[in-house]
């Protein structure tokens, strides 16, 4: 889809061996490059080589080995994977034509027959990309939801209960018999209502994230203060202990490992505070200095996380978008 934009279909010609296809203009404009550098194999130096056919399943590559299912990488086909360059291209192309006000547009919706509800003449599954961001330009919401509107006598209704996207598998493709000219009929009338469901629900979605921001800013801002509180005790608890008498039980410990070959530096500075009194007293005092300054950094942190990072991470910029990103119609079998 996303290489038949500007040229049309098809781009890609899956007639010749099955689960594989061929690519059929290598030179497609805004396509050539990409195809030469991560399609294009066996060529010599200063040599295109040829393009190998393309694979969007390991099926055919697959094979039988001893009653064994093997991967066997092949040389003329190449296997397309979400970080191919191939597909980075295309959702790229398609992502740029999501958004409004860039001047291109790309067909998005199709039309299809099965899994309309008793008493509705079609179902309308309008699928749309939710994206919120806060104050810190992080995007604390980004998802992709399909909503389902029942459509009767031409009016758009509520939105139906959530279904799992395998709930919605049962259709057939609409082929022959008017289907198209009815489904865009349909969608000609109700495209207004269409409109306003949309915006009244990024109105309802802004509503619910402030909501959940709320409630996510204060368990993390009582998190964080119970984790300095914490943090400041141990600190405090170093201060208290730090006297003369402990620091002589920790010299005579690294002096007892250093006896048993475990500890190997600062002999001398370890004799040092041994031998004077002043110099443990010196010792201490370097400890205290430093304990205070953590203590104060300490404090400073919990000031800059709890006053000035958590409002700002919890607080939405704007509201929540709600971009349309297809639109399927479906049509009860009898108007097949």
């Amino acid at each position: 889809m996303a290489m038949a934009i500007r040229a049309g279909l098809p781009q890609l010609d899956c007639t010749e061996a099955p689960q594989v296809c061929k690519v059929v203009n290598p030179a497609l404009p805004g396509w050539a490059e990409v195809i030469d550098e991560s399609l294009r194999v066996g060529g010599a130096r200063h040599q295109r080589g040829a393009v190998a056919r393309v694979a969007f399943e390991p099926a055919p590559f697959l094979r039988d080995i001893a009653g064994r299912i093997v991967f066997c990488p092949r040389k003329d086909v190449l296997l397309l994977h979400l970080s191919h360059p191939m597909f980075q291209r295309a959702l790229s192309a398609l992502t740029r034509r999501r958004f409004p006000g860039t001047g291109d547009d790309v067909s998005r919706w199709t039309v299809r027959v099965g899994g309309v509800p008793s008493g509705a003449d079609a179902v309308l599954l309008l699928t749309v990309e939710e994206l919120a961001v806060n104050e810190l330009r992080e995007s604390f919401h980004h998802w992709v939801r399909t909503l389902a509107f029942p459509i009767r006598k031409g009016e758009l209704g509520g939105v139906l209960d959530h279904r799992p996207a395998t709930a919605w598998r049962e259709s057939l493709p609409a082929n022959g018999n008017g289907l198209l000219e009815r489904a865009r009929a349909l969608l000609d009338d109700v495209e207004p209502q269409v409109q306003e469901a949309l915006k009244a629900h990024a109105h309802r979605l802004t509503e619910s994230l402030r909501g959940e921001l709320v409630k996510g800013g204060e368990a993390a801002r009582k998190q964080e203060d119970e984790r300095y509180r914490s943090r400041q005790g141990e600190v405090s608890s170093l201060i208290a202990e730090n006297t003369l008498a402990r620091l002589s039980r920790e010299i005579d410990r690294l002096k007892l490992e250093r006896t048993q070959g475990l500890l190997f530096e600062e002999a001398s500075r370890l004799d040092a505070i041994d031998r004077s009194i002043e110099e443990k007293r010196g010792e201490i005092a370097r400890r205290t200095r430093h304990y205070e300054e953590v203590r104060a950094q300490l404090e400073r942190e919990r000031e800059r996380i709890l006053k000035h990072l958590l409002p700002r991470r919890h607080a939405m910029v704007g509201s929540a978008q709600a971009f349309p990103v297809a639109i399927e119609l479906r049509l009860p079998p009898a108007a097949a």
